[in-house]
């Protein structure tokens, strides 16, 4: 799937996951929501919806990880986008270990400059490169 697919695919899963978070949506109206504003094949529509249930499947993990990683602020502080844009990253790194962490990473980084704020950018690569270094050491061992 070429890159800027599996970005759209990102966007469709942080609307989704925003819609689940400020409780607007449950999880399937959420996703078919996300979905009417993308024309997407099936290939690419199966990966967003992947990487939305995974976040949901995994999120306490996930949140653990992003929480020890975020000195001084507390994910419940963190701007909504931020937070699940970290989210599904994490997730990336975590279970999809084909995709590159810098592409990862990036990724994130450039959906919150587009949805929240150029600040944001600099906070969710510092937390995501952080958590990239340390599975590395982790797989290292």
């Amino acid at each position: 799937m070429p890159g800027s697919t599996r970005r759209a695919c990102r966007e469709v899963a942080l609307k989704a996951l925003y819609e689940i978070e400020i409780g607007r949506q449950p999880f399937d109206d959420a996703i078919r929501h996300a979905f009417e504003d993308e024309a997407m094949a099936p290939s690419a529509g199966a990966f967003a919806e992947d990487l939305v249930k995974g976040v949901m499947d995994k999120k306490e993990e996930i949140d653990a990880k992003l929480a020890a990683l975020s000195h001084e602020w507390a994910l419940e502080r963190q701007a909504c986008i931020d937070r699940n844009a970290m989210r599904i990253a994490a997730y990336e790194l975590l279970y999809c270990p084909s995709t590159p962490p810098a592409v990862v990473i990036n990724e994130a980084v450039e959906l919150v400059k587009k949805f929240s704020t150029n600040e944001s950018g600099r906070f969710v690569n510092g937390v995501l490169g952080a958590l990239a270094d340390s599975l590395a050491l982790e797989r290292a061992i």
